[in-house]
């Protein structure tokens, strides 16, 4: 995954260690648990929604993890358009934002029905979108893999 900080900083800051900048973004990304997740449509055009994030990667500050976000999961119903688009068109971007933070991750979507992780990843406010539970045939989950990455 590459990574850039952009900003406007003086021309006589010293460059950080790319370490440094992985784990500021692994905290910046673990400190948010919603997401816009922008796709291009079959339509061709962008649509962006909001998304809980059920589970974040890599988002650690261990020397493990010195690059930050590596994946982002969110959840969808089979039924949704936006299923037929990511298998159409599996670029994404990710978008946070909070205050004066903001993040953007361009990342490959990837669709899986892995029921053990479904159950892993399952919390009470999810039975809003899926009454059955874990287990309802309609939960697949989107992965996220971070490729770029953009914080201010």
């Amino acid at each position: 995954m590459r990574e850039h900080e952009s900003g406007s900083g003086s021309g006589g800051e010293r460059p950080r260690d790319p370490e440094d900048k992985g784990r500021e973004l692994a905290e910046l990304v673990d400190a948010f648990r919603f997401g816009m997740l922008v796709n291009v449509s079959s339509a061709g055009e962008l649509r962006a929604r909001p998304m809980t994030i059920l589970e974040k990667r890599g988002a650690a500050t261990t020397q493990d993890d010195a690059h930050g976000a590596s994946r982002l999961t969110f959840s969808t119903s089979l039924d949704n358009a936006l299923v037929a688009d990511l298998r159409h068109a599996p670029r994404v971007c990710v978008t946070l934002q909070d205050g004066y933070k903001y993040v953007s991750l361009t990342c490959t979507a990837r669709l899986a029905q892995d029921r053990a992780r479904i159950r892993e990843l399952w919390s009470p406010p999810l039975e809003a979108w899926f009454p059955d539970g874990p287990d309802s045939r309609d939960i697949v989950l989107i992965d996220c893999d971070v490729t770029f990455a953009e914080f201010w």
